[in-house]
């Protein structure tokens, strides 16, 4: 069973497509003179500064006797693209992937054998960061390298369902902080009154080398704060937390370098 508790979150960053779910021939306002995404044909449309076509790309919606539907991210600066299909799953629609990363031409710039899941691309085009059914999510650069963005110590069932994560890039794409739940998910699973006292919000920082900076479990647990993460444009890191319960609001500021700056939590040390 899939458990996914951002039911009432701040927002996100990253613009994500399922082909199914979006309408034919719209993208978010503020790419509409860049693209158009046609749900109906499959095509993806890149634009000219008039508006005119410059290049069109044929995204195959689903793989035959496949049910999960191909995945379209777009950069938060608009340069680059990610299409993410299908290529063998199970029952539940968990399984391997193929993403391709194009230019705001059209042109493809690289590409990468994934598992399926929402994969976000950096606004360099340098990775792109997935998210795991069963799993901690991983890295994966042009390189090809792989980071696996996990504790040792931790078992893979620890790490929780893809969508509990948040994923937010420096506007370069210098710097990726990804906000990951951790819990013991049998239980959490079979026992919501676990969540409160047995799930974390781990923030942790990578360079786009793959190195990891920081990282922050000190955050206010449970399922009833929902965090957001944002990189700021002077790279510092903003969370905020909305409580379900009473809709009240928290905010964490740390700089760069992990350093909290301001804080409202009574965490806070």
């Amino acid at each position: 069973m899939n458990i996914n508790k951002n039911f009432c979150l701040l927002g996100i960053i990253i613009f994500v497509f399922l082909l199914e779910n979006i309408m034919a021939q719209t993208v978010p306002g503020k790419f509409k003179n860049k693209f158009k995404i046609d749900t109906d044909t499959g095509v993806l449309c890149f634009l000219k500064d008039d508006g005119r076509a410059l290049k069109s790309y044929k995204i195959q919606k689903y793989i035959p006797g496949k049910q999960s539907p191909s995945r379209v991210s777009i950069s938060d600066n608009g340069n680059f693209i990610c299409v993410t299909t299908v290529t063998k799953e199970n029952e539940e629609g968990e399984g391997d992937a193929n993403s391709i990363i194009l230019d705001d031409k059209g042109n493809e710039v690289w590409k990468v054998n994934t598992t399926y899941s929402s994969a976000l691309v950096a606004p360099n085009g340098n990775y792109i960061i997935c998210g795991h059914a069963d799993g901690p999510p991983k890295i994966y650069y042009k390189n090809g390298n792989i980071l696996e963005i996990k504790d040792d110590s931790l078992s893979n069932e620890k790490y929780s369902y893809e969508g509990d994560n948040q994923y937010s890039f420096s506007q370069n794409g210098s710097l990726v902080i990804a906000l990951i739940g951790i819990g013991d998910m049998e239980i959490l699973r079979n026992d919501t009154a676990h969540w409160d006292n047995g799930y974390i919000n781990e923030l942790v920082a990578v360079s786009e080398t793959g190195q990891i900076l920081w990282k922050k479990n000190d955050l206010p647990q449970g399922l009833r704060w929902i965090p957001s993460v944002e990189v700021l444009k002077n790279n510092d890191v903003q969370i905020v937390l909305f409580n379900c319960q009473d809709k009240t609001k928290r905010f964490r500021l740390y700089d760069a370098i992990g350093n909290l700056i301001k804080s409202d939590t009574p965490e806070a040390k």
